[in-house]
């Protein structure tokens, strides 16, 4: 009975071990991307503001805040897709735990 009970450990370690260092790997490259994309974004909406002070073009405006607001909010979604890997990755452990 305990090899029985070992067996699905055995082959849910390299799973657990793969999401692991997704994860890790990924939230590592989320902190550092986000500096420099709060930067660029925060520039983009900066230009946009004075895009908007000297009248410019406003289909062109709304296009930039757009972008930079996207550019804002993507470390954010990696974020979200890393915790959403790990979220899902929860029945892997129950299994370690069983």
């Amino acid at each position: 009975m305990k090899v029985l009970k070992l067996i699905p450990k055995i082959l849910v370690s390299p799973l657990l071990l793969a999401v692991g260092i997704v994860y890790v790997i990924g939230n590592f490259l989320a902190a550092i991307s986000s500096v420099v994309t709060n930067l660029v974004g925060g520039f983009i909406l900066f230009g946009s503001v004075f895009g908007w002070i000297v009248h410019a073009n406003q289909d062109m405006l709304w296009s930039v805040t757009a972008c930079g607001i996207v550019i804002l909010l993507l470390p954010t979604l990696a974020k979200g897709l890393l915790e959403i890997v790990l979220h899902l990755s929860g029945p892997l452990f129950k299994i370690m735990a069983w």
